[in-house]
């Protein structure tokens, strides 16, 4: 099976890279939320977050770090939104860290859904049970 995200790399290689070592590959999106919005990605092909290995996760986060440094200093951003999204709204199968570069007034909103409330402290407790016994 050939992942598209690894030649969507070898292609970023001709001149969108900002940042390459042995197990990632930093580029810029080619369809940025905002301008210096970049990819942040592992050079071995991993499907998905719960797939990774810790070595390699970390890794990915030392980098992930430094793209964001490297944001706020020569894009003079205020912060960083870093997600990754695996499988649901995932338009490649290949592991990647969405690093963007965030100020006030930048016209990006992560998301037009409002915010859900739990219905109670029981549903709350509910989910820090199932979630806390499943970790």
């Amino acid at each position: 099976m050939t992942c598209t995200f690894c030649d969507i790399i070898e292609e970023h290689s001709m001149g969108y890279i900002i940042y390459q070592d042995l197990e990632t590959t930093a580029f810029l999106d080619r369809s940025p939320v905002v301008k210096g919005h970049v990819l942040v990605v592992p050079n071995a092909h991993i499907l998905e977050i719960t797939k990774c290995d810790p070595q390699t996760l970390g890794s990915l986060m030392v980098v992930v770090k430094k793209v964001a440094q490297c944001q706020r200093a020569a894009l003079k951003a205020s912060g960083n939104l870093i997600f990754n999204n695996n499988v649901i709204g995932q338009s490649v199968a290949h592991l990647h860290f969405h690093v963007v570069p965030r100020s006030n007034h930048d016209g990006y909103r992560a998301s037009s859904s409002p915010s859900l409330k739990y219905e109670s402290q029981q549903q709350m407790q509910y989910y820090r049970e199932i979630l806390g016994a499943s970790i």
